[in-house]
């Protein structure tokens, strides 16, 4: 399975309603699904499709695709690439403690089915460098190791997944939102009077909290993460622009606006490392770090391996084109992408 369709699945097993089911692999009982930690993995793997009218395993076939009912021990044990090192995780990677695991969906983000907290459903948690998994800010247990499931092509996620939210990014809002004085929820709301003229044009109210109407554009400068939730600037001020269960308050603009964003002979600075190409497209293409020229050599964020330019360098793309829904630009022969096809900018023009 294309590591994609299989995060795209657990992305869904986690928005329709569930509860934790010890031994459910995908139990549908008329009204959400039942899940456990392991038993989600396994279920998807085997098939599962939020088919409601198969109540039992919602399309999965169980033991199907090469998949053996294993437990955590066998599961990790499976898998290719172990570690206990957390300070550079794939999205689709197994996490792994005793008697426990869960799925890295990035953003040091991961889905579990989980009774932790006194949650009993499937969740979405943090994961820092050190391995400790937090919920809301508080912290239960750790993890130990993690892993590639051997069932997972990981071979479509060659570039490394870039947030959602990004400094310069362009957003509108889905749903209407207070502005706070500090990125944190708490009585730090603005009042409605104590705004500057301009901000009270896109305003619910001109009394009581100041809260931006739905379907505003914003751009904020600097994006934070607390707590859980990643807040966007507005001024000297902020805009929670994701909260602590993952769900997004505001969407990217359309592609259009990117597109036009990206434009031949501008000079873009690199928001992360970025893979070096022989053509504008995602394959077996990528230049390997002995294979570049002595300059390029000092700008990547490692001398062996791929050559990906380290985040930061700036880079004058003379030719933009538009491949597959991402965007790619041009660096000497080769090229680099600009901005991935869910419209996520890899980097910032200057």
């Amino acid at each position: 399975m294309k590591v994609k369709e299989f995060l795209d699945k657990l992305e869904l097993a986690y928005k329709e309603p569930n509860y934790y089911k010890s031994g459910g692999w995908g139990m549908w009982d008329g009204s959400k699904w039942g899940w456990d930690c392991i038993c989600i993995i396994k279920g998807i793997l085997w098939g599962w499709n939020n088919d409601k009218s198969k109540p039992r395993g919602g399309g999965a076939v169980y033991g199907s695709n090469g998949v053996p009912d294993i437990g955590e021990d066998g599961l990790i044990n499976s898998c290719k690439n172990v570690s206990s090192d957390f300070t550079n995780l794939t999205p689709g990677e197994l996490l792994y403690m005793q008697g426990h695991c869960g799925i890295y969906i990035g953003n040091r983000t991961v889905i579990e089915a989980t009774k932790g907290w006194g949650t009993d459903k499937v969740i979405k948690t943090q994961v820092d460098n050190l391995g400790n998994r937090s919920y809301n800010g508080q912290i239960e247990r750790k993890w130990l190791k993690h892993g590639l499931l051997p069932w997972i092509d990981y071979d479509d996620q060659i570039e490394p997944v870039g947030e959602y939210f990004v400094a310069n990014g362009e957003y509108v809002l889905d749903i209407a939102k207070c502005i706070h004085t500090i990125p944190s929820l708490g009585n730090n709301v603005m009042q409605a009077e104590r705004v500057d003229d301009f901000t009270k044009t896109i305003l619910e109210s001109t009394t009581g909290n100041a809260m931006i109407k739905k379907g505003i554009e914003l751009q904020p400068l600097e994006i934070k993460k607390e707590n859980g939730r990643t807040w966007g600037s507005y001024g000297n001020c902020w805009i929670e622009l994701e909260n602590e269960y993952g769900e997004k308050q505001a969407t990217k603009t359309n592609q259009d606006k990117v597109e036009e964003y990206f434009l031949e002979g501008q000079t873009y600075k690199l928001l992360y490392d970025k893979c070096i190409r022989t053509s504008p497209e995602l394959a077996n293409n990528i230049l390997q770090a002995t294979r570049v020229d002595a300059f390029t050599k000092t700008l990547l964020a490692s001398q062996t391996g791929n050559a990906m330019l380290r985040a930061g360098t700036e880079i004058t793309c003379l030719k933009i084109t538009k491949e597959n829904g991402r965007i790619w630009g041009s660096y000497g022969n080769c090229w680099i992408c600009l901005c991935n096809d869910d419209g996520t900018k890899q980097a910032t023009r200057i």
